[in-house]
This record gives C-alpha cells, sequence and structure tokens, in this order.
C-alpha cells in the first residue's frame, strides 16, 4: 500500500460565493476537477434554484439546516433551513453518483448539510464587530457551513492518509461517491 502524507498537493478547497447559473458554465468545471483535492461550496441562502459553482458536479454543494437542541445539548430535531439554496441544475447533466437519490436529468444541489440557520446558527465572539454586533452574536448561511464541511473533509482524509489510504478527490468523485454511499 502506498503511503500519503499531508501536504501542498492534497487539499479541501472551500468556497462561499455563487452566482446565478449560465449557459457555458461546464466550461469552468475543469477548476474542481482535481485530482488530489476536494472543492465545497456554499449552495447559497435564498432557496431555489440552484448557484454556480455549487452545481458543478465535481464540487460538493453544501446547504443548511435547523438545528434544534435541548438546554443540554441534546438534538430534538434537524430540517432542512428555509433559506438554504439548491434545485436542479439547468446546465449540468445528473452526474451517475446521484442516480439513486435524483429523478431529474440534472444536477441535484447540495450534496449535503450542516447547520446554517442564522437563529441556530454558531456562536462567534468579535472585538471589532460585525454587521453592527461586538461580543458573543450567532452567524449562520450555508457561507458558515461550507468551510466546516471542509474541514470534515480534511480530517477525514488525514485518517484515510494514516491507514495507506488515499484522500478523498474530486477527479473521479470519489468524495462524491463516499458520501452518497452514506445516504
Amino acid at each position: 500500500s502506498q503511503g500519503f502524507t499531508e501536504g501542498p498537493s492534497r487539499r479541501v478547497i472551500s468556497n462561499s460565493w455563487g452566482t446565478d447559473e449560465f449557459s457555458g458554465e461546464e466550461r469552468y468545471d475543469k477548476h474542481c476537477r482535481l485530482r488530489s483535492s476536494v472543492c465545497v461550496f456554499a449552495s447559497g441562502n435564498s432557496g431555489n434554484p440552484a448557484l454556480y459553482p455549487a452545481a458543478n458536479p465535481y464540487a460538493i454543494a453544501v446547504g443548511g439546516t435547523t438545528l434544534r437542541l435541548t438546554a443540554a445539548g441534546g438534538v430534538i430535531d434537524e430540517v432542512a433551513w428555509v433559506g438554504s439554496g439548491g434545485g436542479v441544475s439547468a446546465y449540468e447533466p445528473k452526474p451517475a453518483y446521484q442516480n439513486t437519490v435524483n429523478s431529474f436529468g440534472g444536477r441535484g444541489a447540495p450534496d449535503v448539510s450542516y447547520n446554517a440557520n442564522p437563529l441556530t446558527g454558531f456562536p462567534v465572539y468579535d472585538s471589532l464587530g460585525y454587521a453592527g454586533q461586538s461580543g458573543w452574536f450567532r452567524l449562520g448561511g450555508t457561507s458558515v457551513a461550507a468551510p466546516q464541511w471542509a474541514g470534515i473533509i480534511a480530517a477525514a482524509d488525514q485518517l484515510r492518509a494514516s491507514a495507506g489510504r488515499r484522500p478523498l478527490a474530486s477527479r473521479h468523485f470519489a468524495s462524491h461517491t463516499a458520501l452518497y454511499a452514506l445516504a
């Protein structure tokens, strides 16, 4: 078995931007079709339709949920967040890894989700202030969820590397295949 080490050739790339889909977007998909990297994109916070590059079949699109907890930290429930972006791509064909979960002809997004509702989001501390707030306050949105998924994937890749296994990558949909196998 060949060993793999952490280094500049093994990356998880997190992005929190998106734009309306457009004709010809497929020619940009190659930027996430990487041999040793995974692209993670936020799906947006404005519902349907899908945004690009989250609709890129080589990217892992991260949507949002609303997570409710008990006072002791136990999970009450987790449901789709009404503000989460996503939908079926108007330009990208459905990739094979979605055959068992997507009955449409286009690529569906998001692939995964994370707590992104600003009302149930993440406590942050900012001494300089942000959006009129300072000190402790909550943030949310899929732009908060995407880098957390990138961290999960990076941690999983470290475990895979320590076991002598290849890190997950976007090139041959290894990361997507692994995620959809969990469904």
